[in-house]
């Protein structure tokens, strides 16, 4: 059940946290309103969940950042070290930082919430690896039974917040899930379902982040978190003055801005990749020449600029951006597969597809070439999908059946086999989650075998040795392996990276976007 602080509870809270907070310590702007383009949070204990919002960061710190090859780096905590076998991790909690009600971090409360991640978040298998919590002065070592990527990228992780132990143990799960107080630069204050979240500043704050300048409480004292859906209300009420600050905006939506009064930064806000999924069972995309000469009449660059060039293209699984990406492999998939509209109408010719009509649409044994295209109800996969209608028919006399569903639902279409092919993304910067996720429909890993991969239980073996190899140099290897799996197969048709439009008001020192993922609002005002 959804708790909301009172008013009461919340002056008594700002009495309590007085005797820790100096002058030197206050909010240098009272208030700023955010928006994202959602209907609401799932819930604050995100221990719970498995999504969050662009801005719930704001009230849960996860114990560890991490660099560009993916090497812990402090952040609750002010060290951390690993052993040379990659089986001991040692994090220090050192005295000084508190709860929005004063009680100080403890290194207890690191290890009661690690373990009641483990025993109730949906991804605590991604913890499944951390065998020993043992507490040795203000340090926490976690000892792992094997190496896992996935384990240590767990400790950056949104999901990886901490809880008072108190709290943990005073508390149920369901009461948790609204009223819960993660260590954080801002606590829950009131939420409308629906409407808005106010966030309220933790002057006992700080951390060890090593990409902020601003380590201390945070610089607004409150942050009110709106929900809306629609772009031309999300614009009107930027341009009004009533917001200050948008987690992101298309480029219809970036048009209804004042321009006088905005700033529009284009960042790639988290690795993904935007691809087609093919169903291999299907007696028409089976036909691997098929789907190379699809493949080879994709123009990437073209279907870009139909959305003004916010997407990049795509030439891997893995984008630049993940942890161990091969730019071997990018290059030789650009080189093979990609921009030969000739070499696609070649190998058509060959294998018996004909325009035998004149209608401008190919046919093998009198049947045309119209394919099922199930893609999401969104400004970029409707563009984009329209675009790849016309360049297959007009490169290669290939016509696509759009069949546009809501969003999310185009995935139960994917994944029970209702499509022949249709776009799909993933979001992540661990390699390992994104190979493991690459189709929705699981029978198509069953005609693999001509690529040294013979069904789902052994391309799934090969991400489970990926997830356990601790050499990031032997890693990056199998990334190129499984890309040679899924795309030189054309199991999938890379297409594009999204970027997002960051809208935000003259004079706001926006959060800092690293691109892999990470985004910290430490400096925000």
């Amino acid at each position: 059940m959804k708790r909301i602080f009172s008013l009461i509870l919340a002056a008594v809270m700002l009495l309590t946290i007085s005797a820790f907070a100096s002058a030197e310590d206050e909010a240098i702007l009272d208030s700023m309103v955010v928006a994202e383009q959602s209907s609401e949070w799932w819930g604050a204990d995100v221990t719970q969940l498995d999504g969050t919002s662009y801005f719930q960061s704001l009230m849960g710190e996860p114990l560890c950042v991490k660099d560009a090859e993916g090497n812990l780096l402090p952040n609750i905590c002010s060290e951390v070290s690993v052993s040379d076998d990659y089986l001991t991790i040692t994090v220090t909690i050192p005295e000084g930082m508190y709860f929005y009600n004063g009680e100080q971090v403890e290194p207890e409360d690191v290890i009661a919430s690690l373990k009641r991640i483990q025993e109730i978040s949906p991804f605590s298998a991604n913890y499944a690896a951390f065998v020993g919590f043992e507490e040795d002065g203000r340090n926490v070592i976690l000892t792992l039974d094997h190496y896992s990527t996935d384990a240590y990228n767990a400790l950056t992780e949104s999901f990886m917040t901490v809880l008072d132990k108190d709290e943990i143990e005073s508390k149920t799960d369901e009461e948790l899930y609204w009223d819960c107080h993660p260590y954080g630069m801002y606590y829950l204050k009131d939420y409308v379902a629906g409407a808005y979240v106010v966030l309220e500043r933790n002057p006992g704050f700080k951390c060890y982040n090593p990409f902020v300048e601003n380590q201390g409480p945070a610089l607004i004292q409150e942050v009110t978190v709106r929900f809306i859906q629609e772009e031309f209300t999300l614009a009107q009420e930027f341009n009004a003055g009533n917001i200050q600050y948008i987690a992101g905006l298309s480029a219809e939506g970036v048009a209804q801005l004042d321009q006088n009064k905005a700033v529009v930064d284009l960042k790639l806000t988290n690795p993904n990749v935007n691809y087609i999924e093919m169903k291999l069972d299907d007696d028409v995309i089976g036909d691997e020449v098929l789907r190379k000469a699809i493949a080879l009449a994709i123009n990437r660059e073209e279907l870009c600029e139909l959305y003004n060039g916010i997407p990049i293209p795509a030439y891997s699984f893995a984008t630049s951006s993940v942890i161990n990406y091969n730019a071997q492999a990018a290059e030789e998939y650009k080189a093979e597969f990609c921009n030969d509209v000739e070499k696609a109408n070649a190998l058509l010719d060959e294998a018996g597809y004909v325009d035998s009509d004149g209608d401008g649409i190919r046919e093998k044994d009198g049947m045309p070439l119209m394919i099922k295209f199930v893609y999401g109800q969104t400004p970029f996969d409707t563009i984009i999908s329209q675009g790849l209608q016309i360049q297959l028919l007009e490169n290669i006399g290939i016509y696509l059946d759009l069949n546009e569903q809501e969003d999310n639902f185009h995935y139960e279409s994917l994944a029970n086999g209702d499509f022949q092919m249709g776009m799909s993304r993933f979001n992540t910067p661990d390699p390992v989650m994104l190979f493991q996720w690459v189709l929705c429909y699981f029978p198509s890993f069953d005609y693999l075998g001509d690529y040294g991969c013979d069904g789902e239980e052994a391309y799934m073996a090969l991400c489970d040795d990926m997830a356990q190899t601790a050499d990031p140099e032997a890693r990056t290897a199998m990334v190129y392996d499984l890309e040679k799996i899924v795309c030189d197969s054309v199991l999938v048709i890379p297409v594009f990276t999204n970027r997002n439009n960051i809208v935000y008001a003259q004079g706001v020192t926006p959060g800092i976007y690293l691109g892999d993922g990470q985004v910290f609002f430490n400096d925000l005002h």
